[in-house]
């Protein structure tokens, strides 16, 4: 390929064909959710969760989508809110993620408000958990009464949707509605065209457990950290929110990122080959790569086999990160890469995985006493 522009025309074409590329793996992608969940092959896997922790993540990754729409973003927790409820934080994720997703991008002016609080259990039977209780509300466009009942359905968007504007593959909604149902709760809409929406999750009766997993974390007890050692870490990926959402994940940590939007551009900064058609060309070693494994032009499986078969970069590990990978590339995928990461992603699988092959201390970071904490023993 030349260095030579494209006349506007073409470009046009090729933007439009990216655009539409992009829809059609959002589509695929959410149909694999979607009947996975249909038949029965997707598991709720509960684990301690702070629903503090994960609201605050949630306000970093949505913040920069906020401020570009002069949008206020709103979250409020409980005060008394447990530390650690038993919840498959990695499904709850991907719930608000559509949710709030689709507060943003329906709302124009106003605010996004997300809210988090717990409750007595429903069933008076239950003596070890408790309810907890989201609300995601928004200043948007809002949802006519004659559509509220057909909203969680397959397929299904408002009518009169500008597609052009707003896109979407009316899919995510009733993901959403059945991975709830999935953790034993339910969700329900209220709204109004031209006065917002109001999307609650009600999940029942929720554990309190420790950090283990098995009970309640006892007073003076070790909490286990991981501390990584500066390093480089490149992120490829072309979907510029995923990038943003591991570097707000890492903010608090000696890593550094380096984000790169396509496959050739990460490879011409390897230094493994130039382009003439991309203007950054350097020699970066990483100490480790963050691979989507579909992006336009080359995929993470073609750029990753490159990095392999290349003597200066072969050692470096590339781990696949991905919404799903179909079950017949999983082999490939286990040959190809060093290690493999489901989207979403939670802070605790991200670090999990790259301390297997960053330089890393694990300490335990013991809570002080109360003398040293300056709090009257109970």
């Amino acid at each position: 390929m030349t260095g030579r522009s494209l006349i506007p025309s073409k470009k046009e074409w090729l933007e439009a064909v990216k655009a539409g590329g992009k829809n059609l793996l959002c589509l695929i992608n959410d149909i694999l959710d979607l009947s996975k969940v249909e038949a029965g092959k997707m598991e709720i896997c509960p684990e301690p969760t702070s629903l503090v922790r994960l609201a605050n993540e949630l306000g970093l990754i949505f913040q920069n989508g906020i401020e570009q729409k002069g949008l206020s973003f709103i979250v409020e927790t409980e005060q008394d809110i447990p530390e650690n409820l038993l919840l498959d934080e990695v499904r709850l994720r991907q719930t608000l993620f559509n949710l709030i997703g689709n507060a943003v991008k329906f709302t124009d002016e106003g605010y996004v408000r997300l809210t988090m609080k717990t409750g007595p259990p429903s069933d008076p039977r239950d003596r070890r958990g408790l309810d907890v209780l989201i609300t995601v509300e928004d200043t948007g466009i809002g949802i006519p009464e004659t559509e509220r009942e057909t909203i969680f359905d397959p397929f299904i968007q408002q009518k009169g949707q500008q597609s052009a504007k707003y896109g979407g593959t009316g899919l995510g909604l009733a993901i959403t509605k059945r991975l709830v149902e999935m953790m034993n709760g339910t969700i329900s809409v209220k709204s109004a065209a031209d006065r917002g929406s109001i999307f609650r999750i009600h999940l029942k009766s929720v554990e309190i457990v420790g950090k283990s997993g098995t009970a309640e974390t006892p007073e003076g007890s070790a909490e286990i950290c991981t501390r990584f050692e500066a390093a480089t870490i490149m992120v490829v990926d072309d979907i510029d929110f995923n990038r943003v959402l591991i570097k707000s994940l890492l903010r608090d940590t000696p890593l550094s990122v380096t984000e790169v939007s396509k496959g050739e551009e990460a490879l011409n900064l390897l230094g493994i080959q130039q382009d003439e058609d991309i203007s950054q060309s350097a020699n970066l070693k990483p100490d480790l790569i963050l691979m989507d494994l579909r992006m336009p032009g080359r995929s993470g499986y073609e750029v990753t086999e490159i990095i392999k078969n290349n003597d200066k970069c072969s050692h470096i590990p590339v781990i696949a990160v991905s919404a799903s990978a179909m079950m017949e590339t999983e082999k490939k995928v286990t040959r190809l890469f060093d290690g493999y990461i489901r989207k979403p992603l939670s802070k605790a699988i991200l670090i999990s995985e790259l301390k297997k092959y960053l330089p890393c201390t694990v300490v335990e970071a013991t809570p002080a006493s109360p003398e040293e904490s300056g709090k009257e023993p109970r």
